[in-house]
């Protein structure tokens, strides 16, 4: 178990290092600077294999995704709820005191008021966001948790599926800060 936790803080801290994702490289050849050190987390990964087939691994590889690529999405509702209070509070009264005219009449106009194209903008923002970090993480998966090569005829083909699809369901279906969760919120 010792053994399993230095691996998965190896994996997680060259990670969260980051850099541009080059696969241009094969195995043994040296990474540019700035490059993600895809082949160092290749050998973690199959290393970690040996541990319940990897799933701690495919887990903490999924939150340091989360953490790092899409914070906008999993951050403390509450903060974002009371910091958008603030903001609308502080616009009202500016454009009353402009006009000289009574800011807690004009309150319950700006309550009822969607403003759709502001709502088209942020979906189509969160879209974009959720498609560039989800090619760039499939690419990844796939030269990181795909060693069936190595494997000596395992079946291991599932395997980058599997954590491509648990990147997904923690995206995209979290209940609480997840896209569906997010977009239900901005409708």
């Amino acid at each position: 178990q010792a053994l399993e936790e230095r691996l998965l803080e190896s994996f997680t801290e060259i990670y969260s290092r980051g850099g541009a994702y080059e696969f241009n490289v094969t195995m043994g050849q040296k990474i540019r600077p700035g490059t993600i050190a895809w082949q160092e987390l290749r050998k973690i990964a199959q290393a970690c294999w040996l541990f319940e087939g990897g799933r701690n691994l495919h887990e903490a590889y999924v939150e340091a995704v989360v953490a790092s690529r899409l914070p906008e999405l999993f951050v403390n509702k509450r903060e974002e709820e009371e910091k958008k209070k603030k903001e609308k509070e502080k616009k009202r009264l500016e454009a009353a005191d402009e006009d000289g005219e009574n800011p807690a009449s004009d309150e319950e106009e700006e309550d009822d008021e969607v403003d759709i194209d502001a709502t088209r903008t942020q979906l189509s923002s969160l879209f974009h966001r959720v498609s560039d970090v989800f090619v760039q993480e499939f690419q990844l998966i796939g030269h990181v948790f795909d060693y069936s090569a190595e494997s000596e005829g395992t079946m291991t083909e599932s395997i980058p599926l599997t954590v491509a699809r648990a990147l997904c369901a923690r995206v995209i279906g979290d209940p609480q800060n997840g896209l569906q969760a997010r977009i239900s919120e901005l409708l």
